[in-house]
């Protein structure tokens, strides 16, 4: 049950990281759905004509030097600014801080994470026979968990998505899996992405700790699901605390 909830073997996961009490406020609505989906919320700020958003652009070098961060892309496009903020997973912050930073990439090269695939699938809802649900921890499975789309019924389809373990089964296999748990091999659209969750360990804390005393006055803003917790809640507490270094 706890490898579904975090996507991993959760043997080592350090406990209190994944049960946390977290402070209520009785004057914000507890459980809300999105129907966009959390990317709307993303996009909406994105659309803010306050703020410059440039998408589409691979960061080759993050350079620091002179108090100005300049960060180069493959396209050969040039950024600066005197503050950097990194919200990316700790692997590929450390690449990019290596020269600038080494000792922060040292420390960020020791978070271990895990890759997982998820394959989502649209079918049409008379073809689907699994029972209306909202997600399903597995066990014993290629799949840890999958989530579906039936807490926004739609007249015609139903939609699903599957999280699947690195390297178990081949994609044919996966969709072979899909269907017989959906009820029907019928997908009328499918779309994947990976992504990658860290695997925090014991001493997990002290690593954390010793990142926040690297980065203590430096212009250099760290942020992501690698600090204090893989949950929305400890990456938005990560970033409104980074943000607090600021000094305008």
């Amino acid at each position: 049950m706890f490898n579904a909830v975090i996507c991993q073997k959760s043997n080592e996961f350090p406990a209190d990281m994944l049960f946390k009490k977290r402070l209520r406020r009785k004057d914000v609505l507890k459980k809300f759905s999105l129907q966009g989906g959390l990317q709307s919320i993303t996009d909406t700020i994105a659309a803010d004509p306050a703020i410059e958003t440039v998408a589409g652009k691979e960061v080759l070098v993050v350079e620091f030097a002179a108090d100005v961060f300049t960060v180069t892309t493959t396209d050969g496009s040039i950024f600066q600014a005197k503050y950097l903020a990194l919200a990316t997973p700790s692997g590929p912050a450390a690449k990019l801080l290596e020269n600038s930073f080494p000792e922060i990439a040292q420390k960020l090269g020791s978070v271990l994470a895990e890759k997982i695939e998820t394959l989502g699938v649209i079918v049409k809802k008379e073809e689907a026979t699994i029972v209306p649900i909202a997600a399903l921890a597995a066990t014993d499975e290629i799949f840890y968990s999958f989530v579906s789309r039936d807490t926004f019924p739609d007249f015609l389809y139903r939609a699903f998505a599957f999280h699947f373990k690195a390297a178990a089964g081949s994609r044919e296999a996966r969709f072979q899996r899909i269907a017989q748990v959906i009820g029907t091999g019928s997908f009328k659209h499918i779309a994947s992405a990976e992504h990658v969750i860290p695997s925090l360990r014991l001493g997990h804390k002290k690593i954390v700790a010793e990142l926040d005393g690297l980065l203590a006055g430096t212009p250099l803003l760290l942020t992501g699901n690698y600090f204090s917790g893989i949950a929305i809640e400890d990456c938005v507490s990560r970033s409104l605390h980074e943000c607090s270094r600021i000094v305008l």
